[in-house]
């Protein structure tokens, strides 16, 4: 009996954990797809998208220290060291440090940490594209990925490989048209996960509403150049409909989502330096809501979330920069009084 009940409390975090190991497998190979590379070694060199390596180099820097901690709180520090294309040589951390080596000048090759985390990425690429990474942890290979590509140079085929033995694989094919995804499908173990269909219709195929996600796009063209992007998925028998505004110059400027019968998702939308965000129940009630502004050299200089039950809890994030337009600071602020802050030293 003690054995049944202990079944039964582990079984759904199992369950749930599974569950979030296939979405986040999903999520990591479409990003693949997305950005034709490891999204990693990106992030690793544009410091989280806030500094690029270029603006580094354009401006002579060699290393950055980053001070962050808390209000009131002591404060702890890391430093990059970087290389002479304004690339991260080597990330300083309190208890480990992470190393890089790159092929070509720029694509990451090694990335290798130690102190408290051992671990090792290896990469591997064709025509300056990722085609194999793998990871190893206390010299025993983790992972592996595997990555394939159309003619035009597109994501076909990606392969995770993870678990004991690496026994546990994930899969994502992907079918072009005219430059354009048409179909894609998702299997964990041989075993099919989900297919999204952008085709509009099945073309007579039987499909499986459990597995089988639809997705017909229609674009709504205006006199002045600007379009709508209209699109209609349908998944696990639910219909929801997004539509996304863009200027002549197809720039984003508004976008949202929206339930057949009418009840709001999600919202986003840009006026002048300011864009805002907003989230909503299964109600089409007001959940969240985020405001970014910007200044005129498009940099970002603060971000407002607004939260709760009567939207009363609100968090503040600002950004100031140097003389040479680099990051300075970050600070974050909840209910008005500061609760955290990075301070970013250049030399």
């Amino acid at each position: 009996m003690k054995s049944l009940l202990l079944f039964l409390f582990i079984a759904p975090a199992f369950v749930f954990a599974q569950k979030h190991k296939d979405n986040q497998a999903k999520y990591y190979l479409n990003r693949l797809q997305h950005f034709g590379r490891d999204i990693e070694t990106v992030d690793f060199n544009h410091f989280a998208g806030e500094i690029t390596s270029e603006q580094l180099k354009d401006n002579g820097v060699r290393s950055v220290t980053v001070q962050r901690g808390r209000s009131g709180k002591s404060k702890t520090f890391v430093r990059y060291a970087l290389n002479d294309r304004g690339l991260i040589d080597k990330i300083e951390h309190p208890k480990d440090t992470i190393s890089y080596s790159y092929i070509q000048d720029s694509l990451v090759e090694t990335v290798k940490i130690t102190g408290k985390t051992e671990k090792v990425f290896e990469y591997e690429y064709q025509n300056g594209f990722l085609k194999k990474k793998e990871v190893f942890e206390k010299n025993r290979l983790s992972s592996r990925l595997f990555l394939d590509y159309s003619e035009d140079q597109k994501v076909s085929f990606s392969l995770l490989q993870s678990g004991r033995k690496l026994k546990t694989s994930y899969s994502m094919n992907y079918e072009y048209e005219n430059g354009k995804v048409r179909r894609q499908q998702f299997i964990k173990n041989d075993r099919i996960v989900r297919t999204w269909d952008y085709s509009c219709e099945p073309k007579g195929q039987r499909v499986d509403e459990k597995t089988t996600s639809t997705l017909c796009k229609v674009v709504e063209e205006n006199n002045d150049g600007s379009y709508v992007v209209h699109i209609r998925k349908v998944e696990n028998g639910e219909v929801l409909l997004y539509s996304h505004s863009y200027t002549k110059d197809s720039v984003n400027y508004a976008s949202a989502c929206e339930k057949e019968t009418g009840e709001l998702v999600w919202t986003t939308e840009k006026q002048g330096k300011t864009r805002t965000s907003k989230n909503y129940d299964s109600k089409g009630k007001l959940r969240s809501q985020s405001v970014v502004v910007y200044d005129e050299s498009d940099r970002l200089v603060e971000t407002t979330y607004t939260f709760g039950k009567k939207q009363k809890r609100t968090s503040v994030m600002k950004y100031t920069y140097n003389d040479e337009g680099l990051l300075a600071s970050k600070t974050s602020f909840y209910k008005g009084e500061e609760s955290y802050f990075r301070n970013y030293i250049y030399e």
